[in-house]
């Protein structure tokens, strides 16, 4: 089973205004295990799974509060190469690739972002338990972990129970 986690934007003191991290993807990686968004991914990945880690957008921002719109088409690309049974969409940012994960025919999971300061060790258990469900599922569904009201509607999907259904116009 090949899971896919999707983060919005890597973040680098150091990182000048337009840089990108791609050629620079092990760095990130090393990094990433050594922060509280990797500490706490880490929480959510089940055990004896292959996984990746990505971000949305390829560009760095300087600071922890930068955001950078997703990249359709760099994350189209990421999805045709490693071509995941689960995609884990972390956060409101990386929640915008929703659309282009369910026209890949994946089974999408939507969690909050890992440094969201109210993530709870019970909140990254029930996630770690959802990802679990959702490697077993053989059919594209949608499970949502984000707090949004029944009936809110976000990038075309509309949020019924525990789950987000496409919007059919």
């Amino acid at each position: 089973m090949q899971v896919l986690f999707v983060l919005q934007n890597a973040w680098r003191k150091s990182a000048k205004p337009g840089e990108q991290e791609l050629g620079r993807e092990a760095v990130w990686r090393r990094l990433l295990w050594r922060s509280q968004t990797g500490r706490r991914l880490k929480e959510m990945i089940p055990a004896d799974i292959d996984f990746e880690v990505v971000n949305a957008s390829a560009l760095v921002g300087n600071h922890s509060a930068s955001v950078y719109p997703v990249d359709m088409a760099l994350m189209a690309m990421r999805l045709g190469r490693i071509k995941p049974d689960v995609v884990v969409l972390c956060g409101k940012v990386a929640a915008g690739l929703a659309p282009l994960v369910e026209d890949a025919q994946t089974t999408l999971v939507i969690a909050p972002h890992p440094a969201w300061r109210a993530l709870s060790k019970e909140h990254t258990a029930r996630i770690k338990t959802e990802i679990e469900i959702a490697c077993q599922d053989r059919f594209p569904v949608v499970y949502d972990l984000l707090d949004a009201p029944d009936g809110a509607v976000v990038n075309g999907y509309v949020r019924v129970g525990d789950y987000w259904e496409r919007v059919i116009h």
